[in-house]
């Protein structure tokens, strides 16, 4: 009796029962956090942590159940990881580093704190204007002050 091509093997039937588990941890991995935000189960300080605690762990479920890192290639697998982690380094760290820089070369005299002191100057009529500011500028600056 020979088997038919259109009946699944045991290899692929444990190949799909890997993706529909992967794919049902990632939707509950996916949910979770909109539910801690939205109804508000703990306090802003505790979120963050936890939502990046629970965005490590799918990852860890998507390398498992799609990429499958978890074969006899532990040496390929672990430098695919370290040049991801690599990869997402350079990324996030380099967009902090411009968005910084530009806020530092664009705006020099807003350090931290003194953006609030300049609102409340400007609703106020006290002159705080930052050094070398032309009367173009000042001129749409008091004018926009006195709209408020």
């Amino acid at each position: 009796m020979s088997m038919s091509s259109d009946t699944p093997t045991s290899e692929v039937r444990s190949l799909y029962r890997s993706y529909v588990t992967g794919f049902v941890l990632a939707v509950i991995l996916t949910a979770i956090p909109f539910w801690l935000v939205m109804d508000k189960i703990a306090p802003p300080q505790t979120l963050l942590p936890a939502i990046l605690l629970i965005a490590a762990v799918q990852m860890l479920v998507h390398l498992k159940y799609f990429f499958h890192l978890t074969g006899v290639d532990r040496q390929w697998n672990l430098g695919a990881l370290l040049l991801t982690g690599i990869i997402i380094t350079i990324v996030f760290g380099g967009t902090f580093w411009v968005m910084l820089e530009l806020r530092t070369n664009m705006m020099p005299w807003m350090d931290s704190g003194t953006h609030q002191a300049a609102s409340s100057a400007m609703i106020t009529g006290i002159n705080m204007e930052p050094p070398g500011m032309s009367s173009a500028v000042r001129r749409a600056v008091s004018s926009t002050a006195q709209m408020q």
